[in-house]
């Protein structure tokens, strides 16, 4: 494969955010242009003529974000066509297979790129009513006290609907909290990409990600954090100037994941597709867990690629339970929004032991350069001078964020810059090329 390329021009990512990847899916393409070209900035006019005519309806804005919503599914149905590889690989089998590589794939799951777009805004919308149940309950409990009083004859008239807002705030988020997280996680599946079209059409080198399979719903615990990705789609967002993110999917998947694409393989053929796509990759991304199939890949990394291509990250581990109740989903989702202590020091602990099997297992590999205890850094690589070295989370603008005084040891340590902090290694290997 070709190495990385350089770094795109600006018009060129801008033009990129907008046009599809290559002509495929007619009418698809034709309803998004219409939608973006003509129709949005002729209700973007409208809209702004309704601001200005003082007493004027309000459709414009309104369908000008009905109008934006419809062109970004349309976008999303483009880019969707455009990727779709049946007239490359054989349809005629159930097992589809190239003979210019060591291994076969596997169907993918179905995507429903636009579906899932849907479905993850409007999941973040029912969270966003449920983070308003608090005010809600105190606003509705106070002016409910203050209506039975009789304080004012007015208040006292309303006390039906401040007992109805009462009760609202504090069933919204313990009822429709869990459905709002669950949907929007559900919606984030269906955009998963497929990483078929990125290994066939050879354009660039892809990054390899390696993980765990256990790891599949690792979620990135980072306090305040309102849309609380996985960690994938962060790294796989982070790492994307080197190329396009790819990792194996689990065999069986009722649905993709989104952040890297992904290729599906059979059993029989997966040590082969690592080891293939090892050579081939611009950088290695390994998130370090405790399988067996993990440390095979790992030991492969590190006996027969260069190391100044590899990059390990050692997770804080908290998972989603997709069989978890109304009222734990309730809990897990405000111990991330905060990380006290007691929430945050389990992570930390399962991510030491994981750093202790990896020293253990391959201290021989680092010539006792790996420390005894890991500290807050997360990610490990190998410098250009070829030694070891602990890349420090970094701030950047989240640093001047108020809450970041705050001192407790998850507030402090999870709040950082992931592409910032593994610049060093970006940056490393773009100058190589």
């Amino acid at each position: 494969m070709n190495p990385p390329s350089p770094r795109r021009s600006l018009l060129r990512r801008c033009l990129l955010l907008y046009l599809p990847a290559r002509p495929g899916g007619w009418l698809s393409h034709l309803v998004f242009y219409v939608l973006a070209f003509l129709l949005l900035p002729l209700f973007m006019l409208l809209g702004i003529g309704d601001l200005l005519r003082p007493g004027g309806p309000e459709g414009g804005f309104v369908a000008m974000f009905i109008i934006a919503l419809l062109t970004v599914g349309a976008h999303r149905r483009a880019a969707y066509k455009s990727a779709k590889v049946t007239a490359v690989i054989p349809t005629t089998q159930d097992e589809h297979c190239d003979m210019t590589l060591p291994f076969s794939f596997e169907t993918p799951p179905r995507r429903r790129p636009a579906i899932g777009y849907f479905l993850e805004r409007l999941g973040n919308i029912v969270v966003v009513f449920c983070m308003m149940g608090p005010p809600m309950f105190l606003c509705g409990l106070g002016m409910f006290i203050l209506s039975i009083w009789g304080v004012n004859e007015v208040l006292s008239a309303y006390w039906p609907a401040f007992l109805c807002l009462t009760i609202a705030g504090l069933i919204f988020p313990l009822y429709y909290l869990s459905s709002g997280v669950k949907m929007r996680e559900h919606g984030r599946r269906l955009g998963g990409r497929d990483g078929r079209p990125i290994v066939l059409q050879n354009k660039q080198a892809p990054v390899l990600m390696l993980r765990s399979f256990d790891d599949e719903t690792l979620v990135d615990p980072r306090p305040l954090n309102f849309y609380q990705h996985r960690y994938e789609e962060n790294l796989a967002r982070a790492l994307k100037t080197l190329g396009p993110v790819i990792t194996i999917g689990h065999p069986g998947d009722e649905g993709g994941y989104n952040g890297a694409a992904r290729l599906y393989v059979a059993d029989s053929h997966w040590q082969e597709a690592v080891e293939y796509l090892m050579q081939r990759s611009a950088a290695v991304l390994i998130i370090v867990g405790r399988s067996e199939g993990l440390w095979w890949e790992i030991e492969q990394a590190l006996t027969n690629i260069d190391r100044k291509r590899l990059l390990f990250f050692f997770p804080y581990v908290d998972k989603i339970n997709p069989n978890a109740s109304r009222y734990d989903d309730l809990k897990t989702f405000i111990a991330r929004g905060n990380m006290l202590p007691r929430a945050f020091s389990p992570l930390a602990e399962e991510r030491q032991r994981r750093y202790q099997h990896f020293r253990l297992h391959f201290s021989t590999h680092f010539d006792g350069e790996l420390p005894e205890q890991l500290g807050d850094e997360q990610f490990i690589d190998f410098g250009s001078d070829g030694h070891v070295r602990l890349l420090k989370g970094k701030k950047g603008l989240m640093g001047l964020h108020p809450v970041n005084m705050l001192r407790w040891s998850g507030m402090r340590v999870l709040r950082y810059n992931v592409a910032l902090t593994i610049k060093p290694f970006v940056r490393k290997l773009l100058e190589r090329h």
